[in-house]
């Protein structure tokens, strides 16, 4: 098993991953590759800027950009990425690869990578591929959560309440 990341000045790295995971703070890594922009999509990936860590977090869909809304406000969070690293393993027929949307640091030092969905039912491909790397965050005391549908209501509230986890403006950007 190894993973694939952006260490410091933006080299590629790969490394096994189970020295890795406990060596490297992949939370400060930046995004390994863009998310790509699919025409005809209502949002197109962008930045969300990050309560928790002072910093932007990429995002490549809708579902994507509220779970790291949620994931922001959550106080069992300390660091958050967005694809900072791809999972490379072995199968009969070559080498697959996952590259999971978001990795989150908690304030408890475990690392979770996580995938987000708008649908409430995984496809075979996903479950297989969620089973995998499950067993692979498992293997290094990891947690991987694929996160899915919010309730409407709840999504609302979140929405709105994001817009005050900003920072000011600067004085000279209102006066301006």
């Amino acid at each position: 098993m190894d993973v694939l990341f952006r260490a410091a000045g933006g080299v590629m790295e790969c490394s096994r991953w189970s020295s890795a995971a406990a060596e490297v703070l992949f939370e400060n890594c930046p995004p390994l590759k863009p998310f790509p922009v699919r025409t005809g999509k209502r949002l197109a990936p962008g930045w969300w800027w990050s309560a928790t860590t002072g910093r932007l977090v990429h995002y490549g869909s809708a579902a994507m950009r509220l779970h790291v809304m949620i994931l922001d406000r959550d106080p069992r969070v300390s660091g958050l990425a967005a694809r900072p690293l791809e999972l490379r393993w072995r199968v009969s027929s070559g080498v697959r690869a996952h590259a999971p949307q978001l990795m989150l640091r908690l304030v408890d030092g475990q690392g979770v990578l996580v995938d987000c969905t708008a649908r409430g039912e995984l496809s075979r491909r996903q479950r297989s591929v969620a089973a995998v790397v499950g067993e692979i965050c498992t293997a290094v005391g990891w947690r991987y959560w694929v996160l899915g549908p919010v309730d409407p209501v709840y999504r609302r509230n979140v929405t709105w309440l994001a817009g005050y986890r900003a920072p000011p403006a600067p004085r000279w950007w209102v006066d301006g």
